[in-house]
């Protein structure tokens, strides 16, 4: 079992609702990133259509509407542009985008793309924010599944979160439920600097899920209007890389050796094997039925 991998962000600056600009800025990162040796790639939430937000109240139903019309179906035009490039670079990666359902749903999804030029794994952000959710005055319906992949050749188990997950511990817990080892986070939201910020943050709610639950986790955001700062932290909740705010790709290794050393000793640090959901159970609130979903 391979214990490491040469991870590239991805850190892509975008326009809203630019949607042919941004997405050969997303192909030329990811070329980069294939130039630079890496081995799996991850790239900003919503990166096609640069993550716009509503101007004001007043301007929700004229957004959502738009948000609608760039939606992209799994066999659209540019999702085969993208399939394409993973075959042509022999890349796997992460991509952002608005998918357009099946069902007419839309979704805030991120896919892997494969180097064999296929989808492997479609993730629907699960946590939507009210101004993103159809729960509330949103465009996007949420999604019902956690679920895991492999990253080619390093025989990482591998999972998605798309921003907001990343503050929530169920999502964690799910992850590590399903025993992934390394998750990729698209995002589009301002971050902090970690080695300077010592007050409650985004950044170190992620950093104390990470170790809770001794897995990485790679936040990957937009360039220069989302401030960048995407990192990567590793299971004992250090900060192994943070980006600046511009435009660029790094290249860094994860190394696994730590993680499965953790993992390994059910009793150890984190203590995995005294947990008690029987317990837990009884105090876990039935979760809100959604009628428009």
């Amino acid at each position: 079992m391979a214990e490491s991998f040469q991870l590239a962000m991805c850190q892509v600056e975008t326009e809203e609702w630019a949607l042919d600009d941004n997405l050969a800025r997303a192909i030329a990162a990811l070329r980069e990133a294939k130039n630079k040796g890496a081995d799996f790639a991850v790239c900003p939430e919503c990166v096609i259509h640069g993550y716009p937000a509503a101007k004001s109240s007043d301007a929700r139903e004229e957004h959502s509407q738009r948000v609608k019309e760039i939606a992209e179906p799994l066999d659209g035009e540019r999702i085969g542009t993208l399939k394409m490039l993973a075959k042509d670079i022999e890349l796997d990666f992460v991509l952002g985008f608005v998918e357009r359902g099946n069902n007419g749903n839309v979704y805030n999804t991120a896919a892997v793309f494969s180097k064999l030029g296929e989808i492997t794994n479609i993730y629907r952000k699960v946590h939507c924010r009210p101004f993103e959710s159809t729960w509330f005055w949103g465009s996007f319906t949420p999604g019902k599944t956690f679920s895991t992949y492999t990253i080619a050749q390093s025989e990482v188990t591998a999972g998605t979160f798309i921003c907001f997950d990343r503050e929530r511990p169920e999502s964690f817990l799910s992850m590590r439920h399903l025993s992934a080892e390394f998750i990729a986070c698209p995002l589009a939201t301002n971050t902090v600097n970690i080695n300077e910020h010592t007050a409650h943050s985004n950044e170190s709610l992620t950093q104390a899920m990470a170790a809770c639950t001794e897995s990485f986790i790679a936040v990957v955001n937009h360039a220069k209007r989302f401030n960048g700062g995407s990192f990567l932290v590793g299971p004992t909740g250090e900060c192994i890389h943070q980006m600046d705010a511009d435009p660029g790709v790094a290249i860094v290794e994860v190394d696994l050796t730590e993680l499965r050393e953790l993992r390994a000793n059910s009793f150890g640090w984190r203590g995995y094997g005294f947990a008690r959901p029987e317990i837990y159970q009884q105090y876990i609130p039935e979760q809100i039925d959604n009628k428009n979903d």
